[in-house]
């Protein structure tokens, strides 16, 4: 695909589609990154559609709003007892301000089961595109890097969709630096990031205007999302927001994150995106967990791969 500065190659990428599912990678609250995205795509006329690997305890929603064995679909009116569910609150959310409000949930699961729920959801919607969303970018690591973050979830929606046949799979990533308190070094997602950009799979990067709609949309639901969960807000989405804001350096707004040094800046406020099967492609232990139907599974095989590398890449602090 050719690209042009005039047009967004995330933009650019979407342009034919007509369904699109962006589905949080990581769990928690990582749907949440993908909502600027989601408002410019309705913005320009698309249908898009919302997932989450969810954290919360789902077997505690009714079953009415399960739609297959390993899909729930949240909605404003889905009631649970679990004091931390992202996916109700986003739902809630969403219905307040007129926009489309069912949350679709995935339990944690293994790379099979969780590849025949996004299948699921691909053929009731007749998705044409699907974005998995990461707050921050260790999902972009492939695997011999220092430290890997954490990757269970984000990698297992890699390979969960990886083997799926839609016509357009990006991975977009947001909050640039976040992953540092995991101990990933950026100077090593930068490097993955231009061997991707090598092999044409590199779709840039595109801020989030402060004043724009999407950004002032995206706060205001991180602000609900907070305050639906007072005592554990995202610290990713409220660095992310802060940034979206202009604000810079240790933008402290929760006590979760006391005797911590933050440092919020404008990168975190910017999309990376990539292709999500060069990315696949990329993983060095994508395969060791393809027959997995549980998440201890992927822990595990995640584990035994880190322990039979000889050695891994070097990090290296940033220079500028």
């Amino acid at each position: 695909m050719t690209f042009s500065l005039g047009t967004p190659p995330l933009f650019a990428a979407l342009s034919s589609a007509r369904n699109v599912l962006i589905a949080g990678a990581g769990g928690g609250f990582d749907v949440y990154t993908g909502l600027p995205l989601a408002f410019a795509l309705r913005h320009n006329g698309k249908n898009v559609h919302l997932a989450n690997l969810s954290f919360s305890e789902l077997e505690l929603v009714g079953r009415e709003h399960w739609v297959a064995d390993h899909v729930v679909a949240v909605t404003p009116e889905a009631a649970s007892p679990d004091w931390y569910f992202p996916e109700g609150s986003l739902a809630r959310w969403l219905a307040a301000n007129n926009q489309p409000s069912t949350v679709y949930a995935f339990p944690p699961l293994g790379v099979q089961t969780l590849r025949e729920a996004y299948r699921h959801l691909i053929e009731q919607l007749d998705i044409d595109a699907v974005v998995l969303v990461d707050g921050g970018t260790d999902i972009l690591l492939r695997g011999d890097e220092n430290e890997l973050g954490t990757p269970v979830e984000d990698i297992t929606s890699l390979g969960a969709v990886a083997a799926l046949d839609v016509p357009v799979k990006l991975v977009t990533c947001l909050g640039f630096g976040i992953d540092a308190h995991d101990g990933v070094n950026h100077v090593q997602v930068l490097e993955n990031i231009a061997a991707l950009d090598r092999e044409g799979a590199y779709f840039g990067a595109l801020s989030i205007p402060r004043t724009s709609r999407e950004a002032i949309l995206y706060r205001d639901a991180v602000a609900y999302a907070a305050a639906a969960t007072p005592t554990r807000p995202s610290i990713v989405n409220g660095q992310i927001a802060a940034a979206t804001d202009g604000q810079f350096g240790d933008v402290q707004f929760t006590r979760r994150t006391n005797g911590s040094t933050l440092f919020v800046n404008p990168l975190m406020a910017v999309y990376f995106t990539v292709g999500l099967d060069a990315l696949a492609a990329r993983c060095l232990y994508l395969d060791r967990i393809e027959n997995t139907y549980g998440r201890r599974q992927v822990i595990t095989r995640i584990g035994a791969f880190r322990d039979e590398i000889p050695t891994t890449r070097i990090p290296r602090a940033y220079p500028h």
